[in-house]
């Protein structure tokens, strides 16, 4: 863990690390270079079989350019090795100041485009129905109460997704790896994906699979998490390239 105490937590104003340049500025000081990359290789000598890396990040603030240098950092230092980057923003308030509105929207586009360049795949989450300067109501998820001023909540949905999304190549049974998670969906150099989540998926303690999914031979029962607007992934075709994770599923049901 590397804490960055240069710049004050929240929405405190000049001493908030909120610009891209700054995130940038300061993976680039050779005193937090040093630091990061000392770190960075006593972690993967210590790995039995590196996959790859996962980048977090927000990318409405200064952490999108300080995630940019990392992705291009682990690119450098681990070339072959996938990585995969996603993209967080918090529900945004609706009393918001609409200049800063301006700033964030930069960050988001400059930490989207950049992110996806240096990594294999680019995935934005957030709970809200759009990253523009008007993003509308958030994301409604049916079977889930959560209140969209608190982060705690928002938080554990977008982390529930990811922790479910990544067990596709984090589980000893599956021999699919994240690189060729990557090759799989990155077809012909589209490295900017989507998420959607089904929290929890809809199946009853006595309904079998098959008939839990009848109802949604149409339009699959998942809530896009990656600001596409609300529309369906399957919808109109728009989806060439999928991965679909399933987890706490006991095997009886899987038969009617």
């Amino acid at each position: 863990m590397y804490i960055v105490n240069r710049f004050s937590h929240g929405d405190s104003g000049a001493d908030g690390l909120e610009g891209f340049g700054q995130g940038e500025a300061l993976l680039g000081e050779p005193h937090c270079l040093d630091e990061i990359e000392d770190r960075l290789h006593f972690f993967t000598e210590e790995c039995d079989y590196l996959q790859g890396f996962h980048i977090l990040c927000d990318i409405h603030n200064g952490f999108s350019g300080l995630g940019t240098k990392m992705a291009e950092l682990l690119h450098d230092e681990h070339p072959g090795r996938g990585i995969i980057s996603w993209g967080t923003c918090p529900v945004l308030s609706p009393y918001r100041d609409r200049q800063k509105d301006v700033y964030q929207l930069l960050n988001c586009i400059m930490g989207i485009v950049r992110l996806s360049s240096h990594s294999s795949l680019f995935c934005p989450l957030t709970l809200n129905s759009s990253l523009g300067l008007r993003p509308g109501p958030p994301v409604a998820l049916p079977n889930v109460l959560y209140n969209t001023e608190w982060q705690y909540h928002s938080s554990a949905v977008l982390a529930v997704t990811v922790d479910t999304l990544t067990a596709a190549y984090r589980t000893s049974s599956c021999r699919l790896s994240m690189t060729q998670l990557a090759e799989t969906l990155n077809f012909c150099g589209r490295k900017v994906t989507t998420a959607a989540s089904s929290l929890p998926f809809p199946v009853g303690p006595s309904t079998s699979l098959p008939d839990s999914l009848f109802p949604y031979l149409r339009f699959p029962p998942w809530i896009p998490l990656s600001a596409s607007g609300g529309q369906h992934l399957s919808e109109g075709g728009r989806s060439f390239s999928q991965l679909a994770v399933m987890r706490g599923v006991s095997v009886d049901p899987h038969i009617r």
